[in-house]
């Protein structure tokens, strides 16, 4: 009855598996030996009465719960032979109750106890099950930097960093409108300047870099004079060497008769010989010749201009086949390539469960990124397992050492936004209670028939 009423007590509690009570029969009292045939008579059967019923086990049956939708992502409904793990300290624990959630500084845990569940933590998005398991923690509010691999369209300058030349040298300035106005220096620029501070014809300001610094000092009124590339004659110590690629392999310019506008389709306007230290390119209407470092080794034929190498002196502007822009000032791209693309810091915002217990960050710039994987305990002989209670158990000698796996193995599975609920099935139990009732009514007859019997034995002998 303790074992029925308990079970009844828990027909509600998340992953509850029900109890089994066996009987056996106690040791008999042997009134007389089994006798074999001897020809005269046939063999005989022992005599042998009971002596009464006895406790043979008491049972924990690990089938599967039914499963009930709670529409929380971070509930895990287990199916199968395997238990979640869960810490408490030093002591390991082990629950088919998968009612989880977060804790205040992003740990996942039993909410109503406290105990942190075991899994796989990320280490930059890969997750390692072959590694120990350790606490899920995953803080909300993280961040984290997006990068996706993006196919380059179209190759070109970057328009609001360009180069401005007054006293006949040149410098590279970030940050300035081109947008049509006329832009003068705000104040004298001293020399060995980064920033300088400009005005427009309104008076409207803004701050440029100056890359090199400034070799000489700028008087206040001085235009800031536009050039319309990034590459321009002259500029060989602050501009070069750059890369160009053709016909498949690379060249190092030094220096140049004309500007190269690095976004319109160049080729050779004719073919290079063997030993020549300058190559001459076209756009079908402008020529430009490149003085190499070294001269030529091979003959090369005519072919585009593919590539741009950017550097800080030379930032390039990419054009992706998503439409999509970035300014980058190290490397060396060609169209066509498919290069990795560093988006905007994300902050997690909040995560997402699978079927096979991986739980994935979602970022406000859009990443998605798996942080951690739950961890599943398998053991041979799960009915051998100690309950410590709160829905806990515990290794014995009976269960064997725990299998750390991941789900999917061993055919345990996980579903996300459901519990397990108790194998309990209340209408056995409830023809378990009556049988057992019965039983008990029926012995308790015996004492009473036993009495009555003896009394009237000692009647008949008054």
């Amino acid at each position: 009855m303790d074992v029925i009423g308990n079970n009844i007590s828990n027909v509600n509690t998340v992953g509850f598996k029900s109890g089994r009570m066996t009987f056996e029969d106690m040791l008999s009292q042997k009134m007389k030996d089994a006798s074999a045939s001897n020809g005269n008579i046939g063999s005989t059967n022992p005599y042998q009465v009971g002596l009464g019923v006895q406790t043979g086990s008491i049972d924990t049956i690990f089938k599967d719960g039914a499963p009930v939708a709670t529409g929380k992502n971070t509930d895990l409904c287990l199916s199968g032979d395997g238990l979640f793990v869960v810490k408490h300290g030093n002591d390991t624990y082990y629950t088919r109750d998968g009612a989880f959630s977060f804790d205040a500084e992003g740990n996942y845990v039993l909410p109503g106890s406290g105990h942190f569940v075991q899994g796989w933590m990320a280490k930059d998005g890969i997750i390692d099950t072959t590694s120990g398991t350790e606490d899920i923690k995953i803080p909300f509010g993280k961040e984290l930097i997006g990068t996706t691999n993006k196919t380059i369209t179209e190759i070109s300058t970057v328009p609001d960093q360009m180069n401005i030349s007054f006293g006949g040298k040149q410098f590279r300035v970030g940050g300035v409108p081109n947008d049509g106005r006329t832009w003068t220096y705000k104040d004298d620029v001293p020399l060995g300047a980064t920033t300088a501070e400009i005005v427009d014809e309104n008076g409207n300001t803004a701050t440029v870099t100056l890359s090199p610094a400034a070799t000489f000092e700028v008087p206040k009124g001085q235009n800031v004079v536009y050039h319309t590339d990034v590459l321009t004659k002259g500029s060989v110590t602050e501009q070069y060497p750059f890369t160009v690629s053709l016909d498949g392999r690379q060249y190092t310019v030094v220096a140049m008769d004309a500007d190269l506008n690095v976004s319109s389709d160049w080729g050779l306007k004719s073919g290079a010989a063997v030993g020549s230290d300058t190559i001459t390119l076209t756009d079908g209407t402008n020529d430009v010749t490149l003085t190499l470092d070294s001269p030529l080794k091979e003959a090369i034929g005519e072919t585009g201009l593919t590539q741009a190498v950017a550097s800080q002196n030379h930032p390039v502007t990419l054009t992706f086949s998503d439409g999509t822009t970035a300014v980058m000032t190290d490397g060396t791209y060609e169209t066509g390539a498919s290069v990795p693309v560093t988006g905007p810091i994300g902050t997690l915002q909040s995560v997402e469960l699978d079927a096979s217990g991986i739980i994935t960050g979602i970022y406000s710039n859009g990443a998605r990124r798996p942080e951690a994987q739950v961890a599943v305990a398998h053991f041979d002989n799960s009915a051998g397992l100690v309950k410590k209670g709160t829905s806990l158990y515990q290794e014995s000698d009976n269960s064997g050492a725990p299998t750390i796996i991941k789900a999917g193995d061993f055919g345990v599975t996980i579903t996300p936004g459901e519990l397990e609920m108790s194998n309990v099935d209340v209408a056995e139990e409830f023809s378990n209670m009556i049988i057992t009732q019965r039983g008990f009514q029926s012995n308790s007859k015996i004492i009473t028939v036993g009495d009555e019997m003896v009394k009237t034995a000692i009647d008949m002998k008054r």
